[in-house]
């Protein structure tokens, strides 16, 4: 469906696909599948990795909730960020919840996994395997509002907000 698919991987229950389209800008996350940069797997040194597992562990709990509750909110909240030049997103209440359930599921499955890098964004104990260099990309565990959480978590207007920036 979104073409150019480097890899599929699987791991953790999770399906995780590698594509070139996505030019390392993120990752989105549906169900057990998650479509990721070039050279993503289903791997806990790979921080983008973790997170998004996290959409995972969430859409096993909220089940047909997900996408409006996660799921729609997080591609109207990364849609907000770009047009308005803003880094809100990975604090947002759902981004955080994500971050939170992947930290706790790493830590206790995975004795090496550097859950103090993961939150804060300091340099990790281990290589990430998909870019070659250590993560340094933080993940708060703790949400914080902003007004344009109103808009994104609108059902409805978020579908509208998502629709008006995708076409113009």
């Amino acid at each position: 469906m979104f073409g150019q698919v480097d890899n599929v991987d699987y791991g953790y229950g999770a399906t995780v696909i590698s594509s070139k389209n996505f030019n390392g800008r993120g990752a989105f996350t549906m169900g057990s599948y998650i479509l990721g940069p070039e050279g993503i797997r289903a791997d806990y040194k790979d921080h983008l990795f973790v997170h998004e597992y996290g959409h995972v562990l969430q859409s096993r709990n909220f089940g047909f909730y997900y996408l409006p509750l996660v799921g729609i909110p997080s591609v109207a909240s990364y849609n907000w960020d770009n047009e308005n030049k803003v880094n809100l997103h990975s604090e947002r209440w759902f981004e955080a919840n994500a971050s939170k359930r992947a930290a706790n599921f790493f830590e206790k499955r995975e004795t090496s996994f550097d859950r103090t890098s993961f939150v804060t964004g300091s340099p990790s104990s281990y290589i990430n395997p998909r870019t070659g260099y250590k993560n340094r990309s933080s993940h708060p565990i703790k949400g914080q509002f902003d007004n344009s959480d109103l808009l994104i978590n609108f059902p409805g207007i978020n579908l509208l907000y998502i629709l008006f920036t995708l076409y113009n």
